[in-house]
């Protein structure tokens, strides 16, 4: 599991745009400066992620994840609990 863990935010659908989706976007790619993961994580801004009336929206694909309603201020605490997430996977694989 070394690829990185891909982050979609939604900045482009209306109801994101509107409720502050590039601010999620922008405060995503800061705190995994902040927190130094650059490396583990891949953030890219999203057309419309079908989840309009929860915006802005945040996709974690390969999770089988979504996010809605994300203000600035969780972004931190879904980069922590990602990487918990990751590496309790990565416990449980085993070989064949």
């Amino acid at each position: 599991m070394s690829s990185k863990i891909k982050v979609l935010v939604c900045t482009e659908g209306k109801h994101c745009r509107k409720k502050g989706g590039k601010d999620v976007y922008c405060r995503l790619a800061e705190q995994c400066q902040t927190l130094g993961v650059e490396d583990k994580f891949s953030i890219k801004k999203s057309d419309c992620l079908g989840r309009c009336g929860r915006g802005p929206a945040v996709k974690i694909k390969g999770f089988k994840l979504a996010y809605g309603r994300v203000e600035p201020g969780d972004c931190k605490s879904i980069l922590k609990n990602l990487l918990k997430a990751r590496k309790a996977l990565k416990r449980e694989l085993v070989k064949s």
